[in-house]
Formats: structure tokens, C-alpha cells, sequence
């Protein structure tokens, strides 16, 4: 399994890419729950809980860049033809 990790510009969002041997798997992971760069310790804590709570940190959309797009076109056209 090939995976790269794409980070929202906004800093608050991660996308995962997971090549799988005929498909693509895309998961949207959350950094925290608002869009600030630094954390405070009960921040990170409160994310933290909410993953032992849910199970997961996914968040519902990441803005990517022309430079990220660059990189996950790159990285598909590179696991495209591989298994």
C-alpha cells in the first residue's frame, strides 16, 4: 500500500490518500477543532478524547493549494499503474 498526506492550507485539515490494489481511499482527518495554528494543552487534550469517544478525527473538506494539487496529481499518476 502506497499513502501520502496532503495538509489543508488552513492548517486544520489532513487528507489521506491510501493507493489500494484497484481503488483509492480518501480520509479527511481533523488537527483540531478550530482553525488556529497553536494548540493549547486542553485543546489537543479535547481532540484527543474525541477520538477515544468517536473512534475517529475526520473532518468533511480540505482547500488544498495549486502547489498541494500539483502533489496529489503526481502521487496518482505514480500509484495509477502500480499495485
Amino acid at each position: 500500500m502506497k499513502e501520502i498526506f496532503i495538509d489543508c492550507d488552513c492548517h486544520c485539515e489532513t487528507l489521506r490518500i491510501e493507493k489500494h490494489e484497484t481503488e483509492f481511499w480518501f480520509s479527511f482527518w481533523q488537527q483540531g477543532f478550530s482553525c488556529k495554528e497553536k494548540y493549547s494543552f486542553f485543546d489537543k487534550l479535547r481532540l484527543a478524547i474525541h477520538v477515544l469517544k468517536n473512534g475517529h478525527g475526520y473532518a468533511d473538506m480540505v482547500i488544498i493549494s495549486n502547489n498541494r494539487a500539483k502533489e496529489l496529481i503526481k502521487f496518482l499518476e505514480q500509484t495509477n499503474g502500480a499495485n
